[in-house]
């Protein structure tokens, strides 16, 4: 939820600012291996739900240079959510059966900036393109969990424990196309390339930003003069990684990840 206000400076000049709260709810059910304290090493299956909020913020600014070329420029905060839940851990083939912690953990929403430009190429021809940096490499570093209130006597009543992660900053660039087939209809299409944050030895099936290449087409429709129907379908391209050595645990070893999307997006604004 992001109410947001923007500002006409002057008629070339306008910023625009939005506060809000960021949700996060989170299942992880997985092979854990344990990288720290009495049990490093050992691999349990584990299951946990978490969630949490915090607030968030985004700052935008657009230029217009001329009536064909407009800049903008765009800051996403990031947003720090302190997550708790429960976990249920299977540990049976270490012998020590099953057990139920509490468990916390902070996820954090990177903060990212971007610039792009429109060119007004003919009066029915728009042309757009941005680049935007996300800051993966400080947000991703590791992932952080606390478990307490272990009712196994079997196993600590509290571990702390850190999963490596180690992604790398993201450069994804965009370029986009809008042109005006009728008066009330416009056909769009676009493309985008993002090289994966993820290095190899820790990519992994649950946390798996890994698309490179995207395509998208679409077409907004004027039903009225107060009505429009806009609609796009968006395909990421297969992307594979190997993970011969992996810093998550042992038994992703040899593994590999793929990734592609299809999605269909539709919507209707009706203005009042």
């Amino acid at each position: 939820m992001l109410p947001a206000v923007g500002y006409k400076v002057n008629e070339n000049f306008s910023v625009g600012l939005s506060f809000g709260i960021g949700y996060q709810s989170m299942r992880l059910k997985m092979p854990y291996q344990v990288h720290s304290g009495a049990l490093a090493g050992n691999v349990m299956v584990a299951d946990m739900r978490m969630e949490g909020s915090d607030y968030c913020s985004n700052l935008g600014i657009l230029y217009k240079v001329n009536d064909a070329v407009k800049i903008g420029f765009v800051y996403k905060s990031e947003t720090k959510i302190n997550m708790s839940g429960d976990a249920n851990v299977d540990a049976s083939a270490l012998g020590a059966g099953t057990a139920k912690y509490d468990v916390e953990a902070t996820y954090k929403w990177p903060q990212s900036a971007g610039v792009g430009i429109s060119y007004l190429a003919t009066p029915k021809l728009l042309v757009a393109a941005d680049v935007e940096w996300i800051n993966w490499k400080k947000a991703m570093q590791s992932l952080e969990f606390e478990f307490s209130q272990g009712n196994s006597g079997l196993l600590p009543p509290a571990l702390n424990d850190e999963l490596p992660l180690d992604w790398d900053d993201q450069y994804v660039f965009r370029l986009g196309v809008e042109y005006e087939a009728t008066e009330n209809l416009d056909l769009r299409c676009g493309v985008t390339y993002g090289k994966s944050p993820i290095p190899d030895n820790t990519v992994m099936s649950i946390l798996c930003t890994i698309i490179e290449w995207s395509a998208t087409i679409g077409l907004g429709y004027n039903v009225t003069e107060d009505v429009s129907f806009n609609a796009a379908y968006l395909h990421s391209f297969d992307h594979t990684q190997d993970s011969d050595v992996s810093l998550i645990g042992n038994e992703y070893d040899g593994s590999s990840t793929g990734v592609s999307i299809d999605a269909i997006y539709m919507g209707l604004t009706v203005n009042f």
